[in-house]
């Protein structure tokens, strides 16, 4: 099967698209369909969890028709030019969601023992975006220098690039330290190294999102481990429940603060608010919700709250700024919050049990190769705190990105020897 060589080829691109922000990791998913479409059989079976995010992803849309977002046409601009886009989210979201459906597919199909040289190649990207990643606390001030004119704007665009680029490595670890896992002790040495080396890496970037997933990576593959029959069912089960019961945590959470008087960094003061007007939100509609990306349309200001404004005076913050800012800027930076306030409770049952589907459905790590149980559980850790704190629900990118890479776990894991004993 000639697959394999293809998708290698193709991910040739992830280190470049890495470093340049990784939004391109979208193209890059639609791409790798297309060329895994002819290996593909499809089946008129479908699985329960398929039918659920199908579902999800189709609700998403239709609560578009009442969202305060929806101000223009779905898709904008011509196919052939830079003027192209696609506004809706959720329109962006079916198509991965297909290109995903695709590529996976075409993956299993690959025969057990034969993509030795496409995954070699697979692990020697990841490595060079590890090596990109590493070099970057030394290097981003040149490479600012020399890649923006110096605006404010501009030095925010690129703080945001390599904040991406630290979160992409963060997922591609999982995956190296998986391939890492099966060679053996010194391999085994070299891929813990790589962890800490990367750890390290993220705290000088001041990417709290990626050193927080380096932790979660590991509770993760140690869950799994422990729970050899029944570790994706935990793990998958209480993303679940998360996506059922955040709001009642998080709209609470600002109140929880200031009766402890607990003192923390402002932007966790700032967050917590969001997470109450969120809550708020969610009240308002709790049934279908605000629409698709209706979060982006609440500019209310700190100057709105006199009372939480004064306690960002209290903490000797500066006022004027505050009263100035968006309590929700954006975008509700939990996909669970989001999730809630924008597709209602039909949306947040249809997303969790979804994933709670998923759990039950994918074999128990003991029924899988090595490279492959360590990355499913690496991924799914590291893609936990990017649900909790960092994008958007509908950031196509990052969910492309983490497609790609659990295709490329999955290809790794086909290049074992078919006699190779899972749980090693």
């Amino acid at each position: 099967m000639i697959f394999a060589p293809i998708f290698a080829g193709l991910m040739a691109l992830w280190p470049p698209i890495s470093f340049l922000g990784a939004l391109g990791y979208t193209p890059l998913l639609v791409l790798s369909a297309v060329f895994a479409a002819p290996f593909v059989r499809f089946s008129f079976s479908p699985r329960t969890y398929v039918v659920l995010v199908m579902a999800f992803v189709i609700w998403a849309n239709v609560t578009w028709a009442w969202s305060a977002a929806n101000t223009d046409p779905w898709i904008t601009g011509h196919i052939l030019s830079d003027s192209f886009a696609i506004k809706a989210g959720g329109l962006r979201l079916l198509f991965l969601v297909t290109g995903a459906g695709i590529l996976i597919s075409a993956m299993l199909r690959i025969a057990q023992g034969r993509p030795r040289r496409a995954a070699g190649a697979l692990v020697i990207y990841f490595v060079l975006h590890g090596l990109i990643v590493f070099a970057l606390p030394w290097t981003q001030d040149v490479l600012i220098d020399y890649f923006y004119e110096g605006t404010f704007e501009d030095m925010r665009n690129a703080e945001m690039h390599i904040l991406r680029n630290a979160n992409g490595f963060a997922m591609a670890l999982a995956v190296l330290v998986a391939w890492a896992w099966s060679k053996g002790h010194i391999s085994s040495a070299v891929g813990a190294g790589m962890v800490v080396v990367a750890l390290a890496s993220f705290v000088l970037l001041g990417s709290l999102s990626a050193v927080v997933a380096v932790f979660t990576m590991v509770l993760a593959i140690g869950i799994a481990r422990l729970l050899p029959k029944r570790g994706f069912k935990v793990l998958f089960g209480a993303a679940g429940l998360m996506v059922l019961f955040t709001p009642a945590v998080l709209a609470n959470i600002a109140n929880l603060i200031k009766m402890l008087g607990l003192e923390l960094p402002a932007s966790t003061h700032a967050r917590a608010y969001a997470w109450h007007v969120v809550g708020e939100k969610i009240l308002e509609k709790p049934l279908l919700g605000h629409g698709l990306e209706a979060s982006s349309t609440w500019h209310e200001t700190y100057a709105t709250r006199p009372e939480w404004l004064a306690d960002a005076g209290a903490r000797g913050e500066n006022m004027i700024a505050w009263g100035q800012y968006q309590i929700v800027p954006g975008h509700t930076h939990n996909m669970a919050m989001e999730i809630w306030s924008e597709t209602g409770v039909i949306g947040a049952a249809l997303a969790a049990f979804a994933l709670i589907s998923l759990g039950w459905r994918l074999p128990s790590p003991q029924q899988m190769a090595t490279p492959l149980w360590v990355a499913a559980a690496g991924l799914f850790g590291t893609a936990l705190p990017v649900f909790c704190f960092s994008y958007s629900a509908w950031n196509d990118a990052v969910w492309a990105g983490l497609i790609l890479l659990s295709a490329s776990a999955i290809l790794i894991a086909k290049a074992e020897p078919a006699n190779r004993l899972p749980m090693q």
